[in-house]
């Protein structure tokens, strides 16, 4: 059979074949361990944050990105095998596509120790996702302080003290009048 499915079961549905089974466990693992890393360098991006480190920020930045392409990669090929394998999920929207769908169709032990892989992904997804939740928030958080500083220091420097409307900055002060009151007539 084509798409790595060989046989069909006794009810009649295809069986997937080992070489495909190998691929997914595979997947599966490489998918647990990027995630794993990726919560890794969610913590050192948190550290680097907190301690306002410029160049450990922009390390683990790098570090997150590469981690984030390769997850992208591992996830174009999840879905290739999901989209080969289960039928009619060429039409599906990749996010209702799961692995347990691959896994209906599996024989046993190998149904059972692909099952007990991908449960061992999904919190480590759930980590990671939480971890970048909470990264996003303190950076937003620290831009907003970062934003008020500059906001404060520029009305301290300009003659206004005002900003405008928009909070692009203080409105910018009109040159000096000069003038005088004549108060001993």
């Amino acid at each position: 059979m084509s798409h790595g499915m060989t046989a069909r079961s006794s009810n009649g549905t295809p069986r997937v074949s080992a070489e495909t089974l190998a691929r997914l466990e595979a997947l599966l693992n490489a998918l647990t361990s990027e995630y794993a890393g990726l919560s890794a360098e969610l913590d050192e991006y948190r550290a680097a944050l907190a301690q306002a480190d410029r160049g450990r920020l922009a390390e683990a930045l790098g570090r997150q990105q590469a981690r984030v392409n390769r997850l992208g990669e591992l996830e174009s090929h999840r879905l290739a095998l999901m989209r080969a394998l289960v039928p009619g999920a060429a039409n599906q929207p990749a996010a209702t596509l799961t692995t347990s769908q691959i896994l209906a169709h599996a024989p046993e032990p190998a149904r059972s120790r692909l099952a007990g892989l991908a449960d061992r992904l999904r919190p480590v997804i759930e980590k990671a996702e939480e971890q970048q939740r909470v990264a996003r928030l303190a950076t937003q958080s620290l831009l907003a302080h970062a934003t008020g500083i500059m906001q404060q220091i520029q009305r301290q420097l300009t003659g206004t003290g005002t900003y405008t409307a928009h909070a692009r900055g203080p409105v910018a002060a009109a040159a000096p009048v000069v003038s005088a009151l004549d108060l001993t007539t």
